[in-house]
């Protein structure tokens, strides 16, 4: 789906014949729905859409009150630039509540938005308690933010959670991946398990005030991991390996990634719009182990292991291996003389049977060096 430019229609350049664009605010949605419930909006390709005037457009806009809403499977490219000096920037996934609300009940899933200002906005002017949830969506070269929390003064209450995102600004030079302000997003929770990758990001994430880069990343919410996740042109993971792979949460009810091909039922999700579903490449495991222990009778000593590392690896463990015990001290021995021992003038009897002269004694003794 593809929005001609309004002021390209209207450009004589263009084949138009002019327009009058004065006080004309340029706001435009590839779709826009006001008001409703059971909603799905699924599989949708957007591109090259909106922008003119002072770019302000939307791909997907929900305005007012929703409820019981699925976002999914969309695909959104090059959304047109906006101009951010005046708020008026491109949003592919845009939340909107000026005269009622609220959203309760809205899940936002397995969505790829690609070159866009802003993948994600809640805008509200009417303060209220919201229900959203933003799972396994894929946010690629954002020009300014990821997430970005809007222009009006009203309070995104209630509980709005990001789990299994990716927030990668590969190839833009990005101000922000996750912009959350505590006095319009209350409701957003602390994120989960999502890949965060943004060179030029300062910071990467803020966070009610407090600034969160790849080096303490770890210490906001849960599980949330820093790298180039490794996508292909389809926004799809090509190795089985890296930060997003097999490192989300799985969530309950369980649903496919966004070409259908199923997660696990249990287990780690990979982070993102998709699941991985090409070769796997074994990575071998790095141990830590504890000392090897004494060596024992049958000639073996064990250990445990501490840790394997990275994360999904493989191998087997050296847990056993021969070894010599060594051998006891020899025992101390004393001689004692048999108690018939009897010497003669002539002869030595120790046993009848043996004789030895005292003669071949005698000479012994004086060739014994420590007897001379």
């Amino acid at each position: 789906m593809q929005a001609q430019l309004w002021f390209e229609r209207c450009d004589p350049i263009s084949g138009g014949n002019g327009c009058n664009v004065s006080g004309f605010s340029d706001q435009c949605s590839a779709i826009r729905l006001t008001t409703g419930h059971n909603y799905t909006v699924s599989g949708n390709y957007f591109h090259d859409n909106c922008g003119g005037m002072n770019g302000r457009g939307y791909d997907i806009d929900l305005e007012e009150w929703f409820y019981d809403a699925i976002i999914e499977n969309n695909l959104t490219h090059n959304t047109a630039a906006g101009v951010p000096s005046n708020s008026h920037i491109s949003v592919s996934m845009f939340f909107e509540s000026v005269h009622a609300g609220p959203f309760q009940n809205i899940t936002v899933r397995n969505n790829r938005f690609n070159q866009t200002d802003s993948c994600f906005s809640i805008n509200v002017a009417m303060s209220g308690p919201q229900a959203i949830n933003y799972y396994n969506n894929t946010c690629v070269d954002f020009r300014v933010y990821g997430y970005w929390p809007g222009g009006d003064n009203g309070d995104a209450g209630g509980t709005i959670n990001f789990v299994n995102n990716i927030f990668a600004a590969l190839s833009t030079s990005s101000q922000t991946a996750m912009y959350v302000d505590p006095q319009k997003n209350s409701g957003v929770q602390p994120p989960i398990t999502n890949d965060f990758y943004c060179q030029s990001c300062s910071p990467l994430v803020n966070w009610s005030g407090q600034s969160y880069s790849s080096g303490n990343l770890d210490s906001l919410g849960t599980g949330n991991v820093y790298g180039n996740p490794g996508l292909d042109g389809s926004l799809k993971l090509t190795a089985s390996s890296g930060p997003a792979y097999q490192t989300g949460t799985a969530l309950t009810a369980n649903f496919p990634d966004f070409e259908g091909d199923s997660r696990p039922s249990s287990g780690m999700w990979d982070i993102g719009a998709d699941e991985y579903s090409g070769p796997v490449t074994s990575t071998m495991c790095t141990y830590a182990y504890t000392p090897w222990s004494a060596c024992g009778s049958d000639g073996t000593q064990t250990r445990s292991v501490m840790s394997a590392t990275p994360s999904g690896c493989t191998g087997t463990p050296a847990l056993t291996q021969s070894c010599v015990s060594a051998p006891p001290p020899p025992a101390s021995t004393t001689l004692a003389a048999p108690s018939n021992l009897r010497v003669s003038s002539s002869y030595l009897l120790s046993n009848p049977i043996q004789r030895v002269t005292l003669s071949r004694i005698f000479s012994r003794l004086r060739s014994t060096p420590a007897l001379r």
